[in-house]
C-alpha cells in the first residue's frame, strides 16, 4: 500500500458523522435496525473506506448522507451529519439538492440502473454541467469531452453520442464516474462501484479512482466488502458489522494488527 507519509498536523475532517441511527419500518414485520449509532469521520483529501459483508449497513450510511434512503426509513433524531457547518441530515428540498452533485456525489455499483437509458451519455453529463455548473451548452459540450477523456472512455465523441446499453460495463461505470465528478466534488461516495466487474475491469476502475481522488485532491467514501481493493486505494477504514462498528483506524494499522477477530 502506498499511503502517503502522516504530517503532523492531522487533516482537518470535511465531513463527520456522529451516532447515525438508522431504522426500516417493515410494516406487519416491524422495525429493522440497520445502523446503529455509528461514528467516523472522512478527512479532507483522503479516503475512508467502509468495510462489511452483505446487510452489515454499509450502502445505507452511505445513501444516507445525501437523504437517497426510501420512505420506510426512520433516522433518529439525534443522528448528525456534519458538512460545512451544517447537518445534512436537517436540510429538505432545494437545500440538500443544491449539495447533491455539485459539493457531494455518489458513484453507484450498477451504473445502468442510474444513468439514463432513453438519453445518450453525453446529454446526461451536459445537463449536469448546465443544471448544477451553469454552463451554457456550447461550454457543456466542449466540457463532457474532456470528463470522458479524463476517465478513460476511448473515442469520447463517439461515447458521448452513445446510450448506456451500447457501452461495456467497464465504459458505463467510466462514464458514471465522469457524471459523478463534472462539477468538481469535494467528496466522492463510491458505492461498491466494481461488484458487477470482471477482475481486469475492477483493476482499471480502481486504478482510475485512485488517480481522480489525487489529481482533484478529493475526500472519497470507498464501500465494499472486499478487503484487497479497500488496500489500494484507502487512508482509513471502518469494518462494519450488523449495523456497529466493529473497528476503526489507519488502514497500515489495522491491515497489519486488526483488534477485532471480526476484521
Amino acid at each position: 500500500m502506498n499511503h502517503e507519509a502522516p504530517s503532523a498536523a492531522a487533516p482537518q475532517s470535511v465531513l463527520t458523522v456522529q451516532n447515525l441511527q438508522i431504522a426500516f419500518d417493515m410494516g406487519s414485520a416491524g422495525i429493522y435496525e440497520a445502523v446503529r449509532g455509528i461514528s467516523f469521520s472522512i478527512p479532507d483529501q483522503q479516503t475512508v473506506a467502509l468495510v462489511g459483508e452483505s446487510g452489515s449497513g454499509k450502502s445505507v450510511t452511505a445513501m444516507s448522507l445525501l437523504q437517497l434512503l426510501p420512505d420506510n426509513a426512520r433516522i433518529h433524531p439525534g443522528s448528525q451529519v456534519h458538512w460545512a457547518g451544517q447537518n445534512l441530515l436537517e436540510l429538505h428540498g432545494e437545500a440538500i439538492r443544491r449539495i447533491r452533485g455539485r459539493e457531494i456525489s455518489m458513484v453507484f455499483q450498477d451504473p445502468m440502473s442510474s444513468l439514463n437509458p432513453v438519453q445518450t451519455v453525453g446529454d446526461q453529463i451536459a445537463e449536469v454541467l448546465r443544471i448544477q455548473g451553469g454552463m451554457s451548452a456550447g461550454q457543456a459540450r466542449t466540457r463532457v469531452l474532456e470528463l470522458m477523456e479524463e476517465v478513460g472512455l476511448p473515442e469520447p465523441r463517439a461515447r458521448a453520442k452513445a446510450y448506456a446499453h451500447q457501452l461495456s460495463g467497464g465504459q458505463q461505470q467510466r462514464a458514471m464516474i465522469a457524471l459523478a465528478i463534472a462539477c468538481e466534488p469535494r467528496l466522492l461516495i463510491a458505492d461498491e462501484p466494481t461488484t458487477a466487474l470482471d477482475v481486469t475491469v475492477q483493476r482499471q476502475i480502481i486504478d482510475l479512482l485512485l488517480r481522480l481522488q489525487q489529481t482533484r485532491r478529493m475526500s472519497m467514501l470507498f464501500i465494499s466488502h472486499d478487503l484487497n481493493l479497500v488496500g489500494e486505494l484507502a487512508h482509513a477504514v471502518v469494518v462494519l458489522r450488523r449495523g456497529v462498528i466493529r473497528e476503526q483506524g489507519p488502514a497500515e494499522a489495522i491491515f497489519r494488527s486488526p483488534q477485532d477477530a471480526y476484521t
